[in-house]
């Protein structure tokens, strides 16, 4: 994007904006929002736009997130043309942010925009009329496709230096606790060698930022559906014959979806688990949060949510059995031994999903096709 783009983007709103307190949102993001984003270098039609991005926080979903890598970058909220942006829409766009790690947010009805940048617990707001884009072009240009995937190029880099400083920690901790030894005559070693290693765990810390893997999903755990069950075994079941999930009551499962959690560790994302179905995801789940957050040592088991409306079954146990001795009627294995209830729909999943991971201290946000 340059400031000509942005000139011209700014020329043929305004034309369109002859009817604006009639626009509906639907059109006020046709007209307006489309070619805005379109002019930041994102393509609403391809996948790097995701709209109705369900977020943590206690609010709708948002209505654009702009992806670089399968990770939100941007969230974009809309309001009708004739509607005014009050504090209010403003603050709840900063909530999203807040609540799924995201540093970028636009929120504009065509006609004014307000763009949001945190750091940390700090947030820079600019608001602004669509005729005062150009003088804002530095500020816009920050919200471009180009400077989201500088972005996350830059946080690769990072993360790469982190890795390379701590596989060698012992001998930069040596050179650098001998050159200030030196400095200091010989005076404090002990003190300067302990310093010197808390400097460098803060470093590596700062500089490694997020633990998810490359791809966003934790651990390669995105498995097919196809033929499979939901761990990705083929053939039998647990506990022998074949069983249809209609015999079951299992939900049946979706061949081409797509059901994402990731997990955040306040405002740093953790890990992040991807199946074609919900009772995939939700064996890799409760796989990633036994292997990687003990949640298994905070509950007892058997397991079911507070939110549950049946107090005599269990999602999680030991073995395949319910707290009243009968057996589970479909259940999956999971590669840790436990059993897990394989009979959930994607809404009772999703709320399993955020009751371990609360018990786990992480939040939860889901993508794809809850």
């Amino acid at each position: 994007m340059n400031g000509t783009d942005l000139r011209e983007y700014v020329e043929r709103a305004r034309e369109g904006l002859d009817d604006a307190a009639s626009l509906s949102l639907r059109n006020t993001e046709l007209r307006l929002v489309h070619p805005f984003l379109s002019t930041l270098g994102w393509d609403v039609h391809r996948p790097s736009v995701e709209a109705d991005l369900a977020v943590p926080a206690d609010r709708e979903p948002v209505d654009y997130a702009l992806l670089v890598e399968g990770r939100p970058a941007v969230f974009v909220d809309v309001s009708a043309c004739g509607d005014p942006l009050d504090e209010a829409e403003v603050d709840r766009l900063d909530a999203a942010l807040s609540s799924a790690g995201v540093d970028w947010g636009i929120l504009t009805n065509g006609r004014s925009f307000a763009f949001l940048t945190r750091s940390g617990d700090d947030v820079e707001r600019l608001r602004c009329r669509l005729v005062d884009l150009p003088d804002h072009e530095d500020v816009v240009a920050l919200y471009s496709k180009a400077a989201a995937e500088s972005r996350i190029a830059s946080d690769a880099e990072r993360a790469a230096a982190a890795e390379r400083l701590d596989d060698r920690r012992e001998a930069v901790a040596r050179r650098l606790t001998e050159t200030l030894v030196a400095a200091a005559d010989g005076a404090a070693d002990d003190e300067l060698a302990s310093a010197t290693e808390a400097f460098l765990d803060d470093l590596v810390e700062t500089l490694g930022g997020s633990e998810a893997s490359p791809d966003g999903l934790y651990a390669d755990e995105t498995r097919s559906s196809g033929s499979e069950t939901p761990s990705g075994r083929t053939g039998t079941p647990p506990g022998g014959s074949e069983t249809s999930p209609e015999a079951t009551g299992a939900p049946a499962a979706t061949e081409d979806g797509e059901y994402i959690v990731r997990f955040f560790d306040g405002r740093t994302s953790v890990g992040a688990v991807g199946t074609a179905t919900p009772v995939g995801t939700l064996a890799s789940a409760v796989e990633y949060l036994i292997d990687q957050h003990a949640v298994d040592g905070g509950i007892s088991l058997p397991w079911r949510p507070e939110a549950g409306d049946d107090a005599g079954k269990a999602v999680l146990n030991h073995d395949p059995v319910h707290p009243d001795g009968t057996p589970m009627a479909a259940h999956e294995e999971l590669a840790n031994g436990y059993c897990l209830l394989a009979t959930l729909d994607a809404a009772s999943t999703r709320v399993v999903v955020e009751e371990l991971a609360n018990a786990a201290g992480l939040r939860v946000m889901f993508q794809g096709d809850w």
